[in-house]
């Protein structure tokens, strides 16, 4: 699942407007990672140079982000898994 972000070519992310916060010291205060499955910080569109300086714009991550939000309410259940499996 941690992939997923990664790998992912078109991200849609469902978020309750209460939980933004001002900055990423915060944001990373708030990372509960005994509570929940997953979580990914993205930091903007990347970019990278090779040894002939030749830019390329978005080499890692997503093409397009989505984000819709959602009150708390209206938010599907996902369960943590308590066994990983190495298919």
């Amino acid at each position: 699942m941690n992939a997923l972000a990664v790998l992912s070519q078109h991200l849609i992310v469902l978020l309750d407007p209460q939980q933004i916060v001002s900055d990423m010291h915060e944001a990373y205060r708030r990372v509960r990672l005994d509570e929940t499955a997953f979580g990914c910080f993205m930091m903007g569109p990347s970019a990278t140079a090779d040894v002939e300086a030749t830019l390329v714009h978005g080499a890692q991550g997503a093409r397009s982000l989505n984000i819709f939000f959602l009150p708390p309410h209206q938010f599907p259940v996902v369960r943590a898994s308590t066994s990983a499996s190495m298919d």
